[in-house]
């Protein structure tokens, strides 16, 4: 359990005075690495290895050690964040068929959902004999 305990106050250290980029995101980080020594306690644990923590594993990472993320609004959220999209890849076979071809072409593109589910079958046009979306999309930055 100390052990815990240090590993969680040296990781707020770390991102208090390591993840310093403008687009950094310290607590999912955090949760991120939490997660990872949970797996990792967790399977140990489960393997019954001699190095294995005596106590269950829930109950050495609790929940409230882990930040909670704040949600954007709707309109904050500018794109889709790389651990969902590495879900979607990872499922893709598990979607619905006709839900399939829209997460590829917006992935494969980089459209929006809502310009992706716009186009019309004119915006696919042969070029050099490879096929392209060729669409008139206007950002807002």
């Amino acid at each position: 359990m100390h052990h815990i305990e240090k590993y969680i106050e040296s990781l707020n250290e770390y991102t208090k005075h390591n993840l310093t980029q403008r687009n950094a995101n310290p607590n999912s980080y955090k949760i991120f690495a939490l997660n990872c020594i949970q797996k990792f306690l967790d399977n140990i644990q489960r393997e019954e290895y001699d190095i294995a923590p005596q106590k269950d594993v829930k109950r050495l990472i609790l929940p409230d050690d882990k930040p909670r993320l704040k949600k954007k609004l709707y309109d904050q959220i500018d794109y889709i964040p790389d651990y969902v999209l590495e879900q979607l890849m990872n499922n893709i076979d598990r979607l619905h068929e006709e839900v399939k071809p829209v997460v590829l072409i917006m992935l494969y593109t980089g459209l929006r959902i809502s310009d992706t589910l716009s186009l019309k079958q004119d915006y696919l046009v042969k070029l050099d004999g490879k096929f392209w979306v060729e669409a008139d999309i206007e950002k807002n930055m």
